[in-house]
């Protein structure tokens, strides 16, 4: 029901009309009372249904020994003899009924032949293949089963030549095999680190028989310092903090609109028609004639006007029924946005033998190895931003985007529109473009026939051109990805950067590769939410744990694949559907498939009103709807009970009968 739970006030909206609450009241209710029936039935009537069960089924089992006894009574007849009657052998499991069936023998032979004879005279076995000259007895009497002989123990084997050992009844070789498992997961899992170091007391850190002196010089420095490094050869590295940003990401979340009200009537005077009945001139109720189902928001109502209209009325009074609609204006409408992420980015310069390159550090990625500013040396120094100070920018949770310009101004949330605030009407981003308005009522009056509503202005009118929430529109960059437009907002910061350094001659180390075979668990993605699209991902075959480097066409913000035991999971920061991964040391291509769901959906708005239990009440039980799906599904659950109860009572007495036949066999 998209206009909530059940209740009088939108049982006058044909939108927000409910069938289905009087349908499934009505089947709960039937439900209730077959069981009530089924329960009464088996408490009261249990006997009378037994005895009848028993009647029913004799007379069902009988049927082929009154055509024998027929056949044999008319050849006497014919013949002048008196030949005898015999039924063939059979048992039911239930002796009530082979009682039933007995006495229903022995009155088929009476009637025959005249005479009383025992019953296990009157029946007769089928013999088998070679057999001659049986003696006949009663089936029902029944023979003592032998008791099944246990199949020998196999031998037990010694514990110091195996952990296994046999079990009456069991295979062998599967507790071999489930033995062989356990040793197998008895072993644990080989560790390896990515870098194998060996520290000793005096400082050095060695790796087999070479030490190499480890010192870690950490520093700060700020836009405009410049720190210089000479290496081995006499050659001079410079570094210089040249850039530093803050980016906040914001994912679009709705359209608002500038809107008009419109309204349309229907009248009659008073004492004919619509007007003549009750309760039909209400506020917010809804006639027939001017009803309309539309996405815009829109409402009913009726007054009584005594005012002069352009028709003459008995009583000078009418009815006046009008509707109201809330129309977009599609032409000048915006983007809201939110925020979902922030990040800082530093950039830093290195002029290494005339040669200038610009390495950019983030949050997620904040290392680098200096062998890429020094390629002609054979040092492999890390360098590591361990902080960035710098005066955060004041950023609002909300931003739109109007007529190409961006503000900075406090949003309504998504589905949940206020008057006054931008997003006071919300247009959903999907194909059905739903709409949502932050009145349910407005308010309307009537004056010779002519209605007339008022609401708000729309908030999107009141922004100016020299708003104070204006921002820079070269601090934004629009990205377009695969899936939905993203706004990325770029501002310059200037602050103070530690900086970290480690001497450590990384290629003298041993470096035992990760060996793995990683794996895709399930993605996630989605449109109209702030979440970013996700892969968690795992892995199998692992010797060796560690982290991997990889090549994509997609940015993530790990900058690493796992080697784990652990599941671990990697958000994907560019938004598209489709991305790839390559894996060079485990030789492994992952392709990523992102379905997007969409999470932005908007619904109408809807008011409710106080009411009485025996209100609500009396409104189901006059709909026809909860009458015919309490009479339908009541005759359904009683007659399957009644058709399930007879299968299952035949069956039982097959199961048993065959059981019995088999357990005389034995």
């Amino acid at each position: 029901m998209p206009c909530g739970s059940y209740c009088l006030y939108n049982q006058q909206f044909i939108k927000c009309r409910s069938n289905w609450t009087a349908y499934i009241l009505g089947v709960v209710i039937a439900a209730i009372l077959a069981l009530v029936i089924i329960l009464t039935f088996l408490c009261c009537f249990n006997n009378s249904f037994y005895t009848t069960s028993i009647q029913v089924g004799a007379w069902l089992l009988t049927r082929s020994d009154k055509r024998r006894a027929f056949q044999v009574k008319r050849h006497n007849k014919i013949t002048g003899r008196n030949d005898q009657v015999k039924f063939r052998e059979f048992s039911v499991p239930n002796n009530d009924l082979m009682n039933k069936i007995i006495d229903t023998r022995l009155a088929l032979r009476k009637d025959v032949n005249g005479d009383e004879p025992l019953y296990g005279d009157i029946i007769y076995k089928e013999r088998n293949e070679g057999e001659t000259n049986m003696n006949y007895e009663p089936k029902n009497l029944l023979k003592p089963r032998t008791k099944p002989s246990l199949p020998e123990l196999p031998p037990r084997t010694n514990s110091s030549q195996s952990r296994c050992v046999y079990y009456t009844g069991h295979d062998a070789n599967m507790y071999l095999l489930a033995c062989l498992f356990i040793v197998c997961l008895s072993g644990r899992l080989t560790h390896a680190c990515d870098k194998v170091l060996y520290l000793s007391s005096k400082g050095t850190v060695c790796v087999k028989d070479k030490c190499q002196p480890i010192d870690t010089y950490m520093t700060t420095i700020t836009q405009g310092q410049v720190i210089c490094f000479n290496d081995i050869n006499g050659d001079m590295l410079k570094l210089r903090i040249k850039k530093g940003t803050h980016i906040s990401r914001y994912t679009k979340l709705y359209k608002t609109c500038s809107y008009n009200v419109t309204t349309t009537r229907w009248y009659n005077c008073k004492g004919s028609g619509a007007c003549w009945e009750g309760n039909r001139c209400t506020v917010n109720y809804e006639l027939n004639t001017p009803s309309r189902v539309t996405k815009e928001p829109h409402g009913y109502g009726c007054q009584i006007d005594s005012l002069g209209c352009d028709v003459y009325c008995h009583y000078t009074s009418r009815c006046v029924w009008y509707r109201w609609q809330v129309n977009p204006d599609y032409s000048n409408c915006g983007l809201v946005y939110a925020k979902s992420s922030e990040l800082w980015i530093v950039e830093i310069e290195t002029t290494y033998r005339g040669i200038k390159k610009v390495v950019t550090l983030n949050s997620n990625t904040p290392f680098v190895n200096m062998e890429t500013m020094m390629p002609s040396t054979a040092l492999n120094i890390p360098l590591v931003i361990n902080t960035f100070t710098y005066e955060r920018p004041a950023s609002r949770p909300t931003m739109l985007s109007y007529k190409g310009k961006y503000y900075g101004v406090v949003a309504s949330a998504l589905n949940m529109p206020q008057e006054n605030i931008i997003g006071d009407l919300q247009i959903s981003l999907d194909t059905a473009q739903s709409i949502v308005f932050s009145e349910v009522h407005l308010p309307c009056s009537t004056a010779g026939c002519i209605v007339s509503c008022t609401t708000k202005e729309p908030a999107l009118n009141r922004l100016t051109s020299n708003s104070p929430y204006l921002l820079s529109k070269d601090d934004f960059r629009t990205v377009v990805s695969e899936s939905e437009n993203w706004v990325s907002r770029n501002e310059d910061v200037t602050g103070t950067v530690t900086i970290s350094f480690g001497s450590v001659q990384l290629k003298e180390l041993v470096v035992i590769d990760a060996k793995c075979r990683i794996n895709i668990i399930m993605t996630s993605a989605c449109d109209g939410c702030l979440d970013k699209p996700f892969a968690v991902m795992s892995s199998d075959k692992m010797t060796t744990d560690g982290a991997v480097e990889y090549i994509s066409n997609c940015t993530w913000d790990v900058p690493f694949f796992q080697c784990s035991n652990e599941p671990y999971i990697a958000k994907q920061l560019s938004s598209n559907k489709n991305c790839r991964v390559e894996i060079p040391k485990l030789n492994q291509t992952l392709d990523f498939d992102f379905e997007y769901i969409f999470r932005g959906e908007i619904s109408s708005m809807r008011s409710i009103q106080s009411e009485s239990f025996a209100d609500i009440a009396a409104n189901i039980g006059t709909d026809p709807n909860f009458w015919g799906s309490l009479v339908s599904s009541l005759t359904m659950m009683l007659s399957l009970t009644t058709i399930g109860t007879m299968l299952i009572k035949l069956g039982r007495l097959g199961v048993l009968s065959i059981a019995k036949r088999e357990s005389e066999k034995a």
